[in-house]
């Protein structure tokens, strides 16, 4: 429920992205203008973000939407009061319903929170703040309790109840274990705006059960975190390739350290090529560059030695002659080219980002894109697409062995909204595999921008089209938002 400014409380049509709540075994009954009827039972198999209403013979009726089964979104005619005599207003298609409902006074009083350590947050990558006007915020929307914190709950008729975070169960009641937080009870406050964040140990974090908060203090570090596997594998092939570009005292040593720092680079993924030009825009021009010192100093050392001997060289003795060993560049073709979605849409003015993955992972093929229709949308060659004009164009994108993958781009002239968005709750990947993750957008031709965040970065990382890369084991929540529509996904990595 909402207070509307005449202090009239009314209810809320999506709080926090949770339709309103129906429960396990409510039937509904739809009378068609044939004269007959069917009965439809909520279920909820855990696979179904908000579950779904199911007949006898198997008809299913989703909730959300146009065509599901939601609650008039209009609720304000009639204020809420405590008591049984409140009425909520359900509909199905163009016809609709009421039913009574019991608003209860919040028994809460108030809640404190004791975390079993320090609760530390830094700035590592942007994870935990994003920064505006200067002044540092608390962004992060998946704060994870940690094993042992504790959350004590006083009530109105002076009672209390604790209860202690358990990983993989989540806030159990110490006196009841089959009495447990659901998962829109408890939550941080997301709005942190009141007081901007400083380094250091005096910084407001609002805990909020049940609409009753405390604040509670956390420390605020610039501090970088542990490298991932992939950070380090990255680290090592830039610093080969920074000594590679060394002095060395032969020509022999310098070809040894080009070819290391080749091969090296060679084995790295797209992934982790993409995560080194961060830091070194172009590693093959270094290792050319390195490559080009170590043919200067193999020429100076011919050109001494032949300056030894007076010029004399006999052309059938080596024993003078160093044996150099040149690097050779190996190629790896890809075999096949995957993109996130086959189609998308976008309205007038609109850019994307095309991503893509080729396979195998090591491959060091390159790649091009080409519009069909520049009128109606071109494509850099970083593979941005911006969208010019109302109509269709075909994206390509070929890598440097032939191979293909279309993305087909419909332009529209005004937006459409996100009516409904779902993904799997949970998902397995292996450490270093690579993949797109899947959901679905309903309707399909909405146009509205679809945003990925990742909770622990260092465990899976997203990128702008939801292309996965799990970096070592552990878990993480990818949290995918299209509009006003949220879904969130957990990815253990094994």
């Amino acid at each position: 429920m909402y207070e509307g400014d005449d202090g009239n409380k009314f209810f809320i049509y999506n709080y926090y992205g949770s339709a309103y709540p129906f429960t396990e075994g409510s039937k509904l009954t739809v009378y068609y203008k044939d004269d007959t009827t069917k009965t439809y039972t909520y279920e909820n198999d855990g696979e179904s973000e908000d579950g779904f209403y199911v007949s006898e013979d198997g008809d299913i009726i989703y909730l959300g939407g146009s065509d599901g089964i939601r609650p008039e979104s209009d609720q304000e005619s009639v204020p809420w009061t405590l008591g049984a005599d409140n009425y909520l207003t359900i509909l199905y298609l163009d016809a609709k319903c009421t039913v009574q409902v019991e608003v209860k006074q919040n028994p809460i009083e108030a809640i404190s929170y004791e975390p079993a350590a320090e609760i530390v947050f830094t700035e590592r990558k942007n994870i935990w703040s994003y920064i505006t006007e200067g002044q540092r915020y608390f962004e992060e929307w998946n704060y994870a309790p940690s094993a042992g914190d504790r959350l004590t709950v006083s009530y109105t008729d002076k009672s209390q109840n604790t209860f202690t975070y358990i990983e993989g169960q989540g806030f159990v009641n110490d006196k009841d274990a089959g009495d447990v937080l659901g998962d829109y009870d408890f939550r941080y406050n997301p709005d942190q705006m009141e007081k901007p964040w400083d380094y250091g140990t005096d910084n407001d974090f609002k805990i909020t059960y049940l609409g009753i908060s405390t604040t509670i203090k956390v420390t605020y570090k610039e501090q970088e975190l542990e490298p991932s596997e992939e950070e380090k594998a990255v680290a090592k092939v830039k610093a080969l390739i920074e000594a590679a570009n060394g002095t060395f005292e032969s020509s022999v040593k310098a070809y040894e350290a080009v070819n290391a720092a080749q091969e090296a680079f060679n084995a790295l993924t797209q992934e982790q090529r993409a995560l080194l030009m961060k830091d070194m825009p172009d590693p093959q021009k270094e290792i050319d560059k390195a490559q080009t010192k170590a043919d200067e100093q193999a020429r100076r050392e011919k050109d001494e030695e032949e300056q030894g001997s007076g010029g004399n060289v006999n052309p059938g003795d080596n024993s003078g002659n160093k044996q150099e060993t040149k690097p050779v560049k190996t190629t790896i073709p890809s075999t096949v080219v995957t993109v996130a979605k086959k189609s998308i849409y976008l309205k007038k003015g609109d850019k994307y980002s095309l991503s893509y993955i080729l396979a195998p992972l090591n491959t060091t093929d390159t790649v091009t894109f080409a519009s069909s229709n520049k009128k109606v949308a071109t494509v850099s060659t970083a593979g941005k697409i911006t969208a010019k004009a109302q109509g269709t164009a075909k994206i390509t994108i070929t890598t440097s062995s032939g191979k293909v993958a279309n993305v087909k781009v419909n332009v529209a002239k005004k937006a459409t909204k996100t009516k409904s968005l779902k993904v799997s709750k949970k998902m397995t990947m292996k450490a270093g595999q690579v993949q797109f993750i899947k959901y679905t957008r309903k309707p399909a031709k909405a146009t509205e921008k679809v945003t990925f965040k990742s909770s622990q970065k260092a465990v899976v990382s997203v990128d702008s089209n939801g292309k996965l890369i799990a970096v070592k084991k552990g878990k993480a929540k990818i949290t995918i938002k299209s509009g006003k529509k949220k879904a969130v996904c957990t990815i253990t990595v094994k």
